[in-house]
């Protein structure tokens, strides 16, 4: 009887280590905003053989979670053209308290 309880209390010992090892995954705005954005610019077709297939762009979330692109920095004009185009207006899925706030990403395409 004493071998059961000390192996039952080894086995619940176990799992809590187990359980509490595994850091649950914490969902930031600024992910959520990334992965958003990662699904719309899927699927593009520029050309990203180049070495500047690279963009920076600042925007904010108005009040209807709509994007408004406040500066893109990019040396190539296609790419401006294509993130203004696929980006400026699209309703994003945020909380209330990131509304207004000014986000930098760095966008790169890669082939």
């Amino acid at each position: 009887m004493k071998k059961r309880s000390v192996l039952s209390a080894v086995a619940v010992l176990c799992c809590v280590l187990l359980v509490s090892a595994n850091e649950p995954r914490i969902v930031t705005p600024e992910r959520s905003i990334s992965e958003q954005l990662e699904e719309i610019l899927s699927g593009n077709a520029i050309d990203a053989d180049k070495k500047d297939a690279l963009a920076r762009v600042l925007f904010t979330i108005n009040s209807e979670g709509k994007i408004e692109i406040m500066k893109i920095s990019s040396k190539r004009k296609d790419l401006r053209w294509f993130l203004n185009r696929k980006l400026k207006g699209k309703k994003l899925e945020v909380s209330n308290d990131t509304y207004g706030e000014v986000f930098v990403v760095n966008v790169r395409f890669t082939s």
